[in-house]
């Protein structure tokens, strides 16, 4: 029995190993990534004001500009009244030093759950006709023809061939 592998076998151990290793040097660099941003969290945490924390998340941030987003036009109102106040502080550290300006923007999460649309129950024919007899008594046009169409009594007809 021949123990030796062949040159292709080789190349392609090497290959699995380099993967592997790459796999690994990239799961180590998101882990990096995830342990900056925490920290960078905890301390915007610590200098927002205690109403907003949890409120934002940071979109961007560059060398002189901060790009914070949030869900909600109040809150993002907040951060603009706080901004000045956070560039400050967050120049005394080394990070932030060259940090200029923090732009806020109203930008709901992409992860908001939209239910899917149900089709409305039919009502019953006794609901309909009491719709009707309401729908009588209404003056305005707009609102007749409402109540009309929800009681079925515009319905177009079903087609026929």
């Amino acid at each position: 029995m021949n123990t030796q592998s062949s040159p292709c076998q080789k190349q392609k151990s090497l290959q699995v190993l380099s993967a592997q290793a790459h796999k690994t040097a990239w799961f180590q660099r998101l882990v990096q990534a995830i342990n900056i941003n925490r920290q960078m969290q905890s301390l915007f945490d610590s200098l927002m004001p205690k109403d907003l924390v949890g409120e934002y998340y940071v979109l961007e941030m560059q060398e002189t500009k901060l790009c914070i987003g949030t869900g909600n036009a109040g809150h993002a109102t907040r951060l603009r009244y706080a901004a000045p106040y956070l560039v400050e502080s967050l120049q005394q550290y080394d990070l932030f030093s060259s940090l200029e300006t923090i732009s806020c923007i109203v930008m709901p999460p992409s992860t908001v759950y939209v239910p899917e649309k149900k089709q409305a129950k039919p009502i019953s024919k006794s609901v309909g006709e009491f719709m009707e007899i309401v729908a009588a008594t209404i003056s305005d046009p707009d609102l007749k023809a409402a109540m009309l169409k929800l009681s079925g009594k515009n319905r177009s007809p079903p087609c026929r061939d």
